[in-house]
């Protein structure tokens, strides 16, 4: 056996056993040079015959011939970014951190300007699709031309957005011929043009169509719980048969915004077996047992790890329960009711609430919940600390913004204690940038650490928040790029492992800065 297969068997069996002049006899051009090796070894034969083998492949490879010249690619109708601002992309592209690439992308698009077609193929190979839309902003006519070429490109042409004119001139056609982006592009333009009729076209190519692409249509069709119309309750409970989970999900969050839904009666019928107001506080009994109809309304049987499954089933049917429920049943104001929770089952009835909360953006049970949580019991079957950071952020969500800021000044400028919200959890529920108030008190505090020694350095305290790759420096708004890069007082004289990393930290957050202000300060927008 000669050629590739031969070497890869050489190598597969041991250079102690195959002979390598047998897959590259020397009457072969590839084996007349390993016959020049002379004193080399079987190891060294068989490494330099695999070398050689691929050069000579290389080198003789012929390109395939066009008989047919392309079309041209369309004329650019925007204009070509300057070379300072390519230099930047550069650098941020194709590695780097995405929430910079983010913005870089985004300026650019607000400038109308494209990159230089030279670096289209280096954009097309982006690994990430959280910002490919942007991307096929910015590679211009001529991206969208070459993606017609490379398989691994196809996804630019799916980001073509159909001009509004056109939508509106052949929405039908597009959505019975186009592509699965030009399709969604149609429903999206009869969502806002003539809902019933985009909710008719859905339904009558339901079955037919694949679960990713069922998935998208009702996207495309709800793209926010606001747009959820009792006119869709007919299709929704049809998803929920789905065999797509992701399906299956959207169907249940979108009927679950629905008032007086047959879901949300589901939810409550199965809730007001199992919470009851007492004398004093409120009494709450566990599900005997899983019944098989729960599963539709997203209900899962197995809890996760370390949870028994009735008190799972629970918290999962009182998420799905909306708590405006509550406050009409009881009477009372959601403060009062979260108030009666009884010690022995507080945690869990506590957790059902708080999704539930999210689930059904109720704003008004958001603060209560999260004090309630702040000054939870301390004794009881389960851990006081076992809400989850997912959970306390759907609700710390659901808070006005400067509520949130208020709370991170109190840490930043009193330090953190048990009667706050973790300053982890805040800064992951806080949008981004911060005021410049919030980013100015920060940067205060982390300067006053880093001069006094970086004492606490490692204690996972909000000074320790320079994270790894500058990415800490999205937090700041662009009015306080400059403040951030006056020179820092750091001592130098703690020598803890701790210390020198948060000092190599701050090196990147530094770093980051200037290219953020570099982005600010180049790219208009």
């Amino acid at each position: 056996m000669t050629g590739a297969q031969g070497l890869l068997n050489a190598a597969l069996v041991g250079s102690s056993r195959a002979v390598v002049s047998e897959s590259l006899p020397a009457t072969t051009p590839e084996g007349g040079l390993v016959g020049l090796l002379g004193e080399a070894s079987r190891e060294q034969r068989l490494l330099l015959a695999a070398g050689i083998r691929a050069v000579y492949r290389l080198a003789g490879y012929t390109p395939e011939r066009v008989e047919v010249p392309l079309e041209p690619a369309p004329t650019e109708t925007k204009a070509i970014c300057p070379p300072n601002i390519a230099q930047l992309m550069h650098e941020l592209f194709p590695k780097g951190d995405v929430e910079l690439q983010r913005e870089a992308l985004e300026r650019m698009i607000a400038a109308g300007m494209i990159l230089p077609p030279e670096m289209a193929p280096m954009m097309l190979d982006v690994e990430r699709t959280l910002y490919r839309t942007q991307v096929a902003k910015v590679v211009g006519e001529r991206g969208a031309w070459l993606a017609r070429f490379n398989s691994d490109w196809q996804w630019v042409l799916d980001e073509r957005v159909i001009p509004p004119e056109e939508l509106a001139a052949n929405a039908e056609t597009i959505w019975r011929d186009g592509s699965p982006a030009e399709r969604l592009q149609a429903l999206a333009y009869w969502r806002t043009t003539d809902r019933a009729r985009a909710r008719d076209e859905v339904m009558a190519v339901w079955r037919q169509e694949k679960g990713d692409f069922r998935y998208r249509m009702l996207i495309a069709l709800i793209p926010t719980w606001d747009d959820v119309l009792p006119d869709d309750e007919q299709l929704l409970e049809t998803a929920l048969d789905d065999r797509n989970t992701n399906v299956r999900s959207v169907a249940q969050r979108a009927l679950a915004h629905i008032p007086g839904s047959a879901y949300s009666q589901r939810a409550i019928a199965r809730a007001d077996t199992l919470v009851s107001m007492g004398r004093k506080k409120l009494e709450v009994k566990l599900p005997e047992a899983y019944e098989k109809s729960w599963e539709r309304d997203g209900i899962e049987r197995k809890p996760q790890s370390g949870t028994d499954e009735p008190v799972w089933w629970l918290t999962r049917i009182l998420a799905m329960t909306p708590p405006v429920h509550w406050v009409e049943r009881f009477g009372q104001p959601p403060a009062e009711i979260i108030a009666a929770l009884p010690g022995d089952r507080f945690m869990e009835v506590l957790e059902g609430w708080a999704l539930a909360a999210a689930r059904h953006d109720a704003r008004d049970w958001a603060a209560p919940l999260l004090q309630a949580w702040l000054i939870r019991p301390r004794s009881g079957k389960r851990s006081a600390g076992e809400l989850s950071e997912d959970v306390i952020v759907g609700l710390l969500m659901l808070l006005p913004r400067n509520d949130l800021e208020a709370m991170m000044l109190n840490i930043v400028r009193e330090s953190e204690t048990k009667q706050d919200v973790p300053w982890s959890v805040l800064v992951v529920a806080l949008p981004q940038p911060w005021s410049a108030e919030l980013a100015r008190a920060w940067l205060a505090s982390l300067r006053v650490f880093a001069a006094e020694g970086l004492a606490d350095a490692g204690a996972n305290s909000f000074r320790d928040q320079l994270a790894c790759d500058g990415e800490s420096a999205v937090l700041l708004p662009l009015d306080c790029l400059d403040e951030a890069l006056d020179v820092w007082a750091v001592d130098e004289s703690n020598k803890a492992w701790q210390a020198i990393t948060w000092r190599e930290n701050l090196d990147k957050f530094l770093k980051a800065v200037r290219l953020r202000q570099r982005i600010r300060d180049e790219i208009p927008g």
